[in-house]
């Protein structure tokens, strides 16, 4: 699956983006809430997946993903139907345990 991030040089058209990365391959198109949080599409070549990272939870349903992506400390966010959950964990330092991750 190819993701592609989208960028705060596409804010002038960001339709045109998706469909760009669409044509390159791209699967899903990530919205970055700490980065592009008041990107919106009008009508989305490619599935959204939004990646909160601190941002305000509202913008969830201004964006409507297919996919919320939340870090371990934001998994108590509201999920709205029909969007898949992807929980994240970043430690740079070391791999925790399984059971620590679950």
């Amino acid at each position: 699956m190819f993701v592609i991030t989208v960028p705060a040089s596409a804010a002038d058209d960001p339709n045109a983006f998706a469909r760009k990365a669409q044509r390159n391959g791209a699967d899903i198109i990530e919205i970055r809430g700490d980065l592009t949080p008041g990107f919106r599409f009008a009508d989305p070549a490619l599935p959204i997946m939004l990646s909160l990272r601190g941002a305000d939870p509202s913008i969830i349903g201004d964006i409507k993903p297919s996919y919320l992506d939340l870090e371990l400390h934001e998994a108590e966010t509201p999920v709205p139907t029909g969007c898949k959950l992807i929980l994240s964990y970043h430690n740079h330092e070391e791999t925790p345990s399984l059971p620590q991750l679950r």
